[in-house]
């Protein structure tokens, strides 16, 4: 499994959404399986953490990362993003989670979505 770190605030953060308990779920938002529900703007999409009550459904995600909060389900297909990539999550100077690996910055701002089947009607 490949090891995605997290700074200790970002895990206090998603502790207060109680995602040591829920299954996490790195989307890579291309509208491929049932958290992605149109897909992003961008020619190569873009992350979204999901913290899902619910089992995983479909057979699109695979719990292929390692975090301080457990397991973390990705797309197979989105593994270039992680694989000899050092991921990581951290808080930026403005408190807002940012994703990058050791290419760079991924995501600035990072959307967190908790219990996306009641926020966004997402199942």
């Amino acid at each position: 499994m490949i090891e995605f770190k997290m700074s200790a605030d970002v895990v206090e953060r998603l502790k207060r959404h109680s995602a040591d308990q829920k299954n996490i779920v790195l989307d890579f938002d291309d509208g491929v399986g049932p958290y992605s529900a149109v897909g992003g703007c961008a020619l190569d999409g873009g992350f979204k953490l999901l913290l899902v009550a619910n089992e995983i459904s479909g057979d699109d995600y695979e719990p292929l990362l390692d975090s301080p909060l457990g397991q973390v389900w990705v797309k197979k297909y989105s593994l270039g993003y992680f694989e000899n990539e050092g991921p990581k999550l951290a808080l930026n100077s403005n408190g807002m989670v940012q994703f990058s690996n050791n290419s760079g910055l991924v995501e600035a701002n990072l959307e967190i979505v908790d219990d996306p089947a009641e926020t966004e009607g997402i199942k």
